[in-house]
Protein backbone atom coordinates (compact mmCIF):
# COMPACT_ATOMS: atom_id res chain seq x y z
CA UNK A 1 0.00 0.00 0.00
CA UNK A 2 2.77 2.42 1.13
CA UNK A 3 4.06 2.13 -2.53
CA UNK A 4 0.94 2.79 -4.11
CA UNK A 5 0.13 5.97 -2.04
CA UNK A 6 3.73 7.17 -2.49
CA UNK A 7 3.52 6.90 -6.49
CA UNK A 8 0.23 8.24 -6.75
CA UNK A 9 1.36 11.42 -4.87
CA UNK A 10 4.67 11.74 -6.67
CA UNK A 11 2.56 11.45 -10.07
CA UNK A 12 0.39 14.65 -9.00
CA UNK A 13 -2.43 12.75 -7.45
CA UNK A 14 -4.46 13.25 -4.06
CA UNK A 15 -5.02 10.35 -2.24
CA UNK A 16 -7.61 9.48 0.13
CA UNK A 17 -5.89 7.25 3.41
CA UNK A 18 -6.40 5.84 6.69
CA UNK A 19 -3.49 6.91 8.65
CA UNK A 20 -3.67 4.49 12.21
CA UNK A 21 -2.37 5.90 15.62
CA UNK A 22 -3.59 8.37 18.48
CA UNK A 23 -0.55 11.49 17.68
CA UNK A 24 -2.94 13.31 15.77
CA UNK A 25 -5.86 13.61 18.04
CA UNK A 26 -7.76 15.55 17.92
CA UNK A 27 -7.54 17.20 14.23
CA UNK A 28 -6.94 13.16 13.13
CA UNK A 29 -8.78 10.40 14.82
CA UNK A 30 -7.42 6.46 14.88
CA UNK A 31 -8.86 5.09 11.59
CA UNK A 32 -10.53 8.15 10.05
CA UNK A 33 -10.01 8.98 5.80
CA UNK A 34 -7.69 11.62 5.29
CA UNK A 35 -7.39 13.41 1.81
CA UNK A 36 -3.68 13.86 0.78
CA UNK A 37 -2.64 16.15 -1.54
CA UNK A 38 0.53 16.46 -3.69
CA UNK A 39 2.88 19.55 -2.52
CA UNK A 40 6.20 21.15 -2.93
CA UNK A 41 8.25 21.27 0.69
CA UNK A 42 8.39 25.41 -0.20
CA UNK A 43 4.44 25.39 -0.57
CA UNK A 44 4.38 24.68 3.06
CA UNK A 45 3.25 26.61 5.94
CA UNK A 46 4.20 26.00 9.42
CA UNK A 47 0.69 24.69 11.10
CA UNK A 48 0.50 22.08 8.15
CA UNK A 49 -0.21 18.67 8.58
CA UNK A 50 1.44 16.32 6.09
CA UNK A 51 2.56 12.85 5.14
CA UNK A 52 6.05 11.91 4.62
CA UNK A 53 8.17 8.76 4.53
CA UNK A 54 9.71 7.30 7.56
CA UNK A 55 12.20 4.47 8.13
CA UNK A 56 8.76 3.34 9.92
CA UNK A 57 6.79 4.22 7.07
CA UNK A 58 3.83 6.25 6.41
CA UNK A 59 3.34 9.17 8.83
CA UNK A 60 1.11 12.70 9.28
CA UNK A 61 2.49 14.74 11.81
CA UNK A 62 2.44 18.38 11.75
CA UNK A 63 4.80 21.10 10.19
CA UNK A 64 6.24 23.30 13.60
CA UNK A 65 8.83 24.78 12.04
CA UNK A 66 12.03 24.21 9.90
CA UNK A 67 16.00 24.03 10.35
CA UNK A 68 19.00 24.22 8.67
CA UNK A 69 21.87 21.48 9.05
CA UNK A 70 25.45 21.78 9.26
CA UNK A 71 25.82 21.10 5.65
CA UNK A 72 23.17 23.69 4.81
CA UNK A 73 19.97 21.61 3.69
CA UNK A 74 16.89 22.95 4.97
CA UNK A 75 15.16 20.13 7.24
CA UNK A 76 11.25 19.98 8.47
CA UNK A 77 10.41 19.75 12.13
CA UNK A 78 7.63 17.55 12.77
CA UNK A 79 5.30 16.59 15.20
CA UNK A 80 1.88 14.91 16.57
CA UNK A 81 -0.68 16.81 17.95
CA UNK A 82 -1.03 14.65 21.28
CA UNK A 83 2.36 13.07 20.71
CA UNK A 84 5.01 12.61 23.52
CA UNK A 85 7.36 11.23 21.31
CA UNK A 86 10.59 13.34 20.56
CA UNK A 87 9.97 16.01 17.53
CA UNK A 88 11.14 14.33 14.18
CA UNK A 89 13.34 15.74 11.55
CA UNK A 90 12.60 14.87 7.93
CA UNK A 91 14.11 16.14 4.40
CA UNK A 92 12.31 17.79 2.23
CA UNK A 93 13.18 14.78 0.04
CA UNK A 94 10.73 12.50 2.20
CA UNK A 95 7.57 14.72 1.91
CA UNK A 96 4.33 13.19 -0.28
CA UNK A 97 2.07 15.66 0.99
CA UNK A 98 -0.30 17.76 2.52
CA UNK A 99 -3.50 16.88 4.35
CA UNK A 100 -5.86 19.17 3.10
CA UNK A 101 -8.66 17.63 4.69
CA UNK A 102 -10.43 14.36 7.03
CA UNK A 103 -13.87 12.45 6.87
CA UNK A 104 -15.30 12.10 10.24
CA UNK A 105 -18.67 10.32 10.80
CA UNK A 106 -19.76 11.01 6.73
CA UNK A 107 -18.72 14.88 6.58
CA UNK A 108 -15.87 15.87 5.05
CA UNK A 109 -13.95 18.56 7.12
CA UNK A 110 -11.14 21.04 5.53
CA UNK A 111 -7.90 21.24 7.91
CA UNK A 112 -5.60 23.53 5.39
CA UNK A 113 -7.36 26.53 6.62
CA UNK A 114 -5.62 29.07 8.12
CA UNK A 115 -7.48 28.40 11.61
CA UNK A 116 -7.17 24.84 11.13
CA UNK A 117 -3.44 25.17 11.31
CA UNK A 118 -3.35 27.90 13.95
CA UNK A 119 -5.15 26.61 16.22
CA UNK A 120 -3.48 22.59 16.12
CA UNK A 121 -0.18 24.59 16.11
CA UNK A 122 -0.91 26.12 19.48
CA UNK A 123 -2.12 23.04 20.92
CA UNK A 124 1.08 21.25 19.70
CA UNK A 125 3.10 23.52 20.99
CA UNK A 126 1.57 23.60 24.43
CA UNK A 127 2.01 19.86 24.87
CA UNK A 128 5.77 20.34 23.89
CA UNK A 129 5.83 23.18 26.19
CA UNK A 130 4.88 21.43 29.13
CA UNK A 131 6.58 17.72 28.20
CA UNK A 132 9.46 19.10 26.02
CA UNK A 133 11.36 16.27 23.82
CA UNK A 134 14.42 16.43 22.11
CA UNK A 135 14.47 16.80 18.25
CA UNK A 136 15.43 13.72 16.35
CA UNK A 137 16.23 12.63 12.85
CA UNK A 138 18.85 13.33 10.61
Amino acid sequence: MRLIVEEALRRGNSVWWRPRGFCMVPAIRDGERVLVAPVSSRALRIGDIVQYASPDGLRVHRLLGRRRDPSGETRLVLGGDNSEEPLEVARPADLLGRVVAVEREGRVTRLDSWWKRRVGLVRAWTRRVRRPGRVVGP
